[in-house]
């Protein structure tokens, strides 16, 4: 799909905004100069969550959420059911099926993100970012088809921190 073959779907976080809890700091203190819960999540083409991962502190990055995910640890273990390998007549080789992310996450065999941004690109990597962006903008609409139905992720909350993860583990 999106001329991006042996894609099996996109992968991004949501910061859910939530007051300061009275107990905790900067821990939840995130880029963004909000305080927030970290929802990751990967989602197919269809825009239906594959993955959810709930509960991350605002300020880990989304790197670091993967890696405390169940998703992230079977992923880096290769525990995940993925494919196999697979020809693809386009270029003539054999590919992995693989998961986009943007540029915050690594590179592994089975996930792809943009070429880092540089004045001298060369066409095929532009294209190549292009349809890794256009690919990846499906799991960045999801969670905006998500916070349309729950609209309290759409904005600053006052809860505790045990009511902010399962308002957000509730939504997802």
């Amino acid at each position: 799909m999106w001329q991006f073959p042996m894609c099996m779907g996109a992968i991004d976080g949501k910061h859910c905004v939530f007051q300061k809890f009275a107990t905790k700091g900067s821990e939840y203190y995130n880029y963004k100069g909000s305080h927030s819960i970290v929802l990751m999540a990967v989602c197919d083409a269809k825009y239906k969550f594959m993955n959810i991962g709930v509960g991350a502190k605002g300020r880990e990055g989304d790197t670091g959420v993967l890696d405390r995910t169940e998703f992230g640890e079977r992923f880096y273990d290769h525990k995940l059911d993925f494919p196999h390998r697979a020809y693809n007549a386009d270029i003539d080789d054999v590919l992995n099926y693989v998961i986009l992310g943007d540029g915050a996450f690594p590179l592994h065999p089975h996930m792809l993100k943009p070429f880092p941004q540089s004045q001298q690109y060369k066409p095929e990597e532009i294209v190549f970012n292009y349809r890794l962006s256009r690919a990846r903008r499906v799991v960045e609409n999801a969670f905006g088809i998500l916070s349309a139905r729950f609209r309290i992720l759409r904005h600053t909350t006052i809860a505790n921190e045990t009511l902010a993860q399962n308002i957000q583990h509730d939504a997802s």
